[in-house]
């Protein structure tokens, strides 16, 4: 089995509870990759502000100040052809 396919029976099982799910995808551009690569704080620090970003858009959207949500941040550190990409 595959590890991604592992994750995701982990992730079905044990994490995420059965309600409405939403897959966001952010993209670093290319000139950005290696600094946030060789720098796992700053990478940190950028998965943070995306988690904080989607929750706003959210709270404002529904207009609940109270909304909390939960995210699983998975960084990919190729291309589309499984190659390392970080120039």
């Amino acid at each position: 089995m595959k590890r991604a396919e592992i994750l995701c029976q982990f992730l079905k099982e044990t994490v995420i509870e059965p309600v409405a799910h939403r897959q966001l995808v952010f993209v670093i551009p290319k000139r950005f990759r290696s600094l946030f690569h060789r720098n796992k704080e700053l990478f940190s620090g950028l998965c943070c502000a995306a988690y904080e970003a989607t929750r706003e858009f959210y709270r404002v959207g529904l207009g609940d100040n109270e909304l909390s949500i939960g995210m699983v941040i998975l960084p990919q550190f190729f291309g589309d052809k499984v190659n390392y990409t970080i120039l």
